[in-house]
């Protein structure tokens, strides 16, 4: 069944339609037919199936069949990935959207090897945007990530909010994820509610960054004994923290 994506705002129950981008998406690519059953989520927790009325140039009419409404994961797992050039930080975001991350924060540590100049900043984050909802239309999520303008590194600690902090490290004093989820959940009497997971450039986080993360009450988390390309880096530490949360 094919999904598409209509905000909450532009969807009305009484009389649901695909239009725009997402309508000419359903002629055009998909070649949906009257009659055909389809799958509209808004990226909120709302799912409708639906089927197919008519299909127009610029508006596909659709019969309301069911309503879901599909609950928020049991914790929500922030996902803070360092700026990384264009192909690899859309993979980033699709898979992290694939993965269940909650929110994107892209940061800028000291050493990594792309930025995005202010006036680039709005295009950017429509075109992430966007892959969210390709990617959340293929793995049937209901829910979109929240993605965030790049913002330095200092400001991302300063701004950083869950119950559980973590930051990826190559760093001696970096445990294992397990050994800090187990040490929370034993102090807490259960896992947490959320947790944000930052992952560093190529280089890894300065001494300084990594001092100033764990003054922040970030705790450094090791993903093994080899070194990882940023990118494979970032969906590796979201993987995790989602496992051990249950999420």
């Amino acid at each position: 069944m094919h999904r598409f994506f209509a905000p909450r705002n532009q969807f009305d129950e009484r009389a649901p339609a695909l239009t725009g981008d997402e309508a000419r998406h359903a002629a055009r690519a998909r070649r949906i037919k009257v009659g055909e059953m389809v799958g509209v989520f808004d990226g909120e927790g709302a799912e409708w199936i639906c089927a197919v009325e008519s299909v127009e140039k610029h508006r596909v009419r659709l019969r309301l069949i069911e309503r879901r409404d599909v609950p928020p994961p049991r914790a929500a797992v922030i996902l803070a990935p360092s700026l990384l050039p264009n192909r690899a930080m859309e993979l980033v975001i699709e898979k992290a959207t694939e993965l269940g991350a909650s929110a994107i924060v892209p940061i800028a540590p000291q050493r990594s090897i792309a930025s995005v100049r202010k006036n680039e900043v709005t295009t950017k984050l429509e075109r992430w945007r966007d892959i969210t909802i390709e990617a959340a239309k293929q793995c049937g999520a209901a829910r979109l990530p929240a993605i965030e303008a790049p913002c330095p590194f200092v400001e991302f600690l300063r701004n950083a909010n869950a119950e559980l902090k973590l930051i990826a490290a190559l760093d001696k004093r970096a445990t294992h994820p397990r050994q800090v989820f187990e040490a929370f959940a034993k102090k807490h009497g259960q896992l947490p509610a959320s947790a944000i997971i930052a992952v560093g450039p190529e280089g890894d986080f300065t001494a300084d960054e990594l001092d100033a993360a764990l003054r922040a009450g970030f705790i450094p988390i090791t993903l093994g004994a080899h070194t990882l390309r940023s990118e494979t880096a970032a969906l590796s530490a979201l993987s995790v923290v989602k496992y051990e949360l249950g999420a």
